[in-house]
């Protein structure tokens, strides 16, 4: 049977269809994180009928008949960095070889053309024959990401109370201030500045314009921390004399996943660094959300490879490396000539 290409919409596909897409996310995740329990459906299926509106995310999937053989899924942003997209591609082990992965991109290229997306990005783990593909598709390895864990149990809490304890040592004139999402309304804009110190961080060879969160696209956020059952947890470093927000840090847990929890960004304004903010910060909330979720097992973060300075704070608080993988970028036309899409 020849193989048919298919825009998915997950808001309203049938379920059965999007039983199949599960079952390759799934495959990929298993290929990702091998010591992970598995994605409930129910939580899946939650975040395909409910997408954010911050977020222009689309599927494509490759049928031999009912069976689903490979998908492709691109996510960008709808008003900002509009020349970037970014694409996964994941083809049942067992199907390939059988062109899937080709007959995906053709329509894949020609939406992103079509709106204007000349520049793709993609994420492949380190030493994956996804790397060789990408080479041939054009692409370039532009930016590194190393993921790393920490096995709650092996945390050294007391040598956290300790840095946090002596913090204002350094940190004189700064103090923490704690909240959850929903944030209180008169912190919403400042959360939004304070989270765009992200683009302070490296960017190694990525070529992307900065995506800045607005209290708009904070409230789309919400909703989806509301719909997927995702408690965050924020802690902001303010300078004591100005009210200015000098640094974040914020973990978030997801009901449904209680086994592990994630540490988002951690950012602190160039103007105020080297005075241990950021191991304050993320000492202190890690101290607390490890109190309140007890039967988490660990905590995942990811970083630049070349983010020296959070990479030491992580590694002396008891992360480890998972894995490294890297983002490849590349222009769509080249991947078009490349692939023959």
């Amino acid at each position: 049977m020849p193989i048919t290409v298919e825009a998915i919409d997950t808001r309203a596909a049938p379920e059965a269809k999007l039983r199949e897409l599960h079952r390759l996310h799934l495959q990929r995740e298993r290929d990702e994180y091998p010591d992970d329990p598995e994605v409930p459906w129910a939580r899946r299926l939650t975040g395909w009928r409910n997408p954010r509106a911050d977020a222009d995310l689309r599927n494509w999937v490759a049928w031999d008949g009912d069976v689903a053989l490979g998908t492709i899924g691109t996510h960008a942003h709808p008003t900002q960095n509009l020349e970037n997209a970014e694409v996964w591609v994941w083809v049942d082990p067992a199907a390939r070889g059988r062109g899937a992965a080709r007959a995906l991109w053709t329509p894949v290229l020609d939406h992103l053309e079509a709106d204007g997306r000349i520049r793709i990005d993609t994420f492949i783990l380190e030493g994956r024959p996804g790397e060789a593909l990408a080479e041939r598709a054009g692409l370039r390895r532009v930016y590194t990401e190393r993921l790393s864990r920490a096995i709650m149990a092996d945390v050294d809490r007391d040598l956290l109370a300790d840095w946090v304890r002596r913090a204002p040592e350094r940190a004189a004139g700064y103090s923490l201030l704690r909240f959850d999402a929903p944030l209180p309304p008169e912190y919403v804009e400042p959360f939004c500045a304070v989270t765009n110190l992200m683009h302070t961080a490296p960017k190694e060879d990525a070529v992307e314009e900065d995506v800045f969160l607005t209290p708009e696209d904070w409230a789309e956020w919400e909703r989806g921390l509301d719909v997927r059952g995702v408690s965050l947890h924020v802690l902001v470093a303010v300078e004591d004399a100005t009210g200015h927000w000098a640094g974040y840090t914020a973990i978030g847990s997801e009901a449904s996943m209680p086994w592990g929890l994630e540490q988002w960004d951690t950012a602190v304004d160039p103007d105020h660094r080297n005075k241990g903010l950021g191991r304050w910060m993320k000492a202190a909330l890690f101290l607390e959300v490890a109190d309140r979720y007890p039967d988490a097992r660990w905590i995942d973060t990811w970083n630049a490879d070349s983010n020296e300075a959070m990479l030491a704070i992580n590694v002396a608080m008891g992360f480890h490396p998972y894995w490294t993988g890297s983002s490849w970028q590349g222009m769509t036309a080249d991947v078009r000539e490349a692939l023959g899409a």
